[in-house]
């Protein structure tokens, strides 16, 4: 990789590239597109991480709104 220098080409700019990127989920709720398989959903993996966020797969339109809004609320208070 060759450097790269500032306007005057008297020193050498240090850039740092950062991967920052978030896997979303959501639970099928009929029209809303999304598919897990039946193998999956009885997963212990998948039923420990519904636990962990408070989640319920029995209603999951109210689970996606309750964790989209825990996003948010995240990404708004930082610090909270």
């Amino acid at each position: 990789m060759q450097p790269v220098f500032d306007e005057h080409m008297t020193r050498p700019i240090t850039k740092t590239l950062i991967d920052c990127h978030v896997h979303l989920a959501a639970l099928p709720d009929g029209d809303n597109g999304c598919y897990i398989s039946h193998k999956t959903l009885r997963s212990p993996l998948f039923r420990f991480l519904l636990w962990k966020q408070g989640l319920s797969p029995e209603k999951p339109r109210e689970a996606i709104q309750q964790y989209l809004a825990g996003l948010t609320c995240d990404l708004v208070f930082p610090d909270r």
